[in-house]
């Protein structure tokens, strides 16, 4: 986390030097200067508000994938209509008792 200094006096916190820089350049009234490679005291983390869901193309998480749909397939919902269970192969992981 970094610490920089606007016009004004106020000082903000950012995750990055990157974060700060995004800031500056979607707010161009706004002059910083960066103070210290350390939080700023008494100021809050400034994070961009982001509109929408950030994701990589292969961000799927087959581990909260795997317990998701055992938890579905335990509680005897056989015919599992989310589409992160579609196409998972629950036998390979669980054997039916022959007995």
């Amino acid at each position: 986390m970094v610490c920089g200094k606007c016009q004004h006096g106020i000082y903000r916190t950012f995750m990055s030097p990157c974060h700060m820089r995004m800031f500056q350049c979607n707010n161009n009234d706004e002059k910083l200067e960066l103070m210290s490679r350390y939080p700023c005291v008494l100021s809050a983390p400034y994070s961009h508000p982001v509109n929408e869901q950030v994701s990589e193309p292969n961000d799927v998480d087959d581990i909260q994938r795997f317990i998701y749909c055992r938890e579905a397939y335990e509680l005897g919902s056989k015919t599992i209509i989310d589409p992160r269970c579609s196409d998972f192969d629950m036998g390979k992981y669980f054997v039916e008792d022959q007995n």
